[in-house]
C-alpha cells in the first residue's frame, strides 16, 4: 500500500530454484483519493420542506472531481454536486457520501444524523353553520387541526383577522368568503388551508319612523338592505290621501320628508309606502 499519491518505483525480484537471480522495476503512478465534504442550507426541516445539500469534497490538483453519489437512509439517492432533499416522515436522517475522481478513485463517509426532519401539522376547520343566512350571519369558526398546535392565523376577508383557535366571525352582505387558516405547531412548523363559506338569503328592514329636522340624525326615511339586486329596486311614500311624495329606484336615496317636487315639508303624521326588492341571485320579491 502506497502511503501517498505520486510516482512509485516498483522493484520485482526474481530468483530461481537454482540460486539465478533477475529483476525488474517499472513505475507506477499513485493517484490521491478525493476527501469527501459537504454542507447543507437547513440541518433541521419540517415534513414535506426541502433543504439543499451541496458539495464540498476537494482532491489535490490536477485531478478533479468527477462524480459524488448521495444515499440517505430514507431510500433518497440522487448524484451530482448538490441536490435537494424532501421527506414526508419525521425522524433523523443518515447519509452516506461517495466521491469519484477523473481517474476512477473513490471514496466514501457515512455520516449519522445529519438532518432532523419534524412532524408538520395539518390545518383544518368547520364552521357553524356551514353556510349562513344574511339574517343571521354570525359564524362560529372551530378549529379541527391536528399536531401540537401553538398558534392560529385567520383572514376571513380583508379586514377581518384572528389569532385564535375558534373565533366567531359576522358578515354584513352576501356573497362567497374565503377563509383562510395558517397553523404552527411547537417545532416552528406550519400549514394552511382555506374554504368557502357562502352567505345567502337577503334581509329587508324598514323603520317605524324618522325626523327630517335638519339634526343630521334620523333624517332620511329609507329601508335598509341586505343581499339584494341593486338594480330591483322600487321605492314609494304615500300621504295618507294617497298623493305621492316620495319615489326612487335607487337604494341609497332615501325620503327626506319634503313632497315629490320639493315645495314643501310633509306634515306630522301616518304615510304609507310602497316597496320591491328581489334577492340577490334568487327570484324572491
Amino acid at each position: 500500500m502506497f502511503s501517498s499519491p505520486e510516482l512509485h518505483p516498483v522493484l520485482l525480484y526474481l530468483e530461481s530454484d537454482r540460486g539465478c537471480v533477475s529483476t525488474f522495476t517499472e513505475n507506477v503512478n499513485v493517484f490521491p483519493l478525493p476527501s469527501p465534504d459537504f454542507i447543507l442550507s437547513d440541518t433541521a426541516i419540517c415534513a414535506r420542506a426541502s433543504t439543499v445539500f451541496q458539495d464540498l469534497s476537494s482532491i489535490e490538483p490536477p485531478q478533479s472531481i468527477d462524480m459524488v453519489i448521495w444515499s440517505f437512509s430514507n431510500g433518497a439517492n440522487f448524484s451530482g454536486p448538490t441536490g435537494e432533499f424532501v421527506d414526508g416522515k419525521p425522524g433523523s436522517i443518515d447519509l452516506s457520501q461517495t466521491v469519484i475522481s477523473d481517474f476512477g478513485c473513490t471514496e466514501t463517509i457515512d455520516y449519522t444524523k445529519v438532518l432532523t426532519v419534524w412532524p408538520s401539522p395539518t390545518a383544518s376547520f368547520n364552521t357553524d353553520p356551514a353556510n349562513p343566512k344574511i339574517a343571521d350571519p354570525t359564524i362560529q369558526i372551530l378549529d379541527q387541526s391536528q399536531g401540537e398546535i401553538v398558534s392560529w392565523y385567520y383572514e376571513v376577508d380583508p379586514e377581518a383577522w384572528y389569532w385564535e383557535s375558534d373565533p366567531r366571525h359576522t358578515f354584513s352582505e352576501v356573497g362567497d368568503y374565503p377563509i383562510y387558516l395558517e397553523v404552527e405547531n411547537i417545532f416552528g412548523c406550519t400549514d394552511n388551508t382555506t374554504r368557502i363559506v357562502t352567505v345567502d338569503g337577503f334581509l329587508v328592514y324598514i323603520p317605524n319612523s324618522f325626523t327630517p329636522n335638519g339634526d343630521g340624525v334620523n333624517d332620511v326615511f329609507k329601508p335598509s338592505l341586505a343581499g339584494v339586486e341593486p338594480t330591483v329596486y322600487e321605492f314609494f311614500v304615500f300621504d295618507r290621501w294617497g298623493n305621492e311624495m316620495f319615489r326612487s329606484s335607487n337604494p341609497e336615496l332615501g325620503w327626506n320628508g319634503q313632497s315629490k317636487n320639493e315645495e314643501y315639508f310633509g306634515q306630522t303624521a301616518v304615510y304609507q309606502y310602497y316597496l320591491k326588492v328581489k334577492g340577490a341571485g334568487t327570484d324572491l320579491e
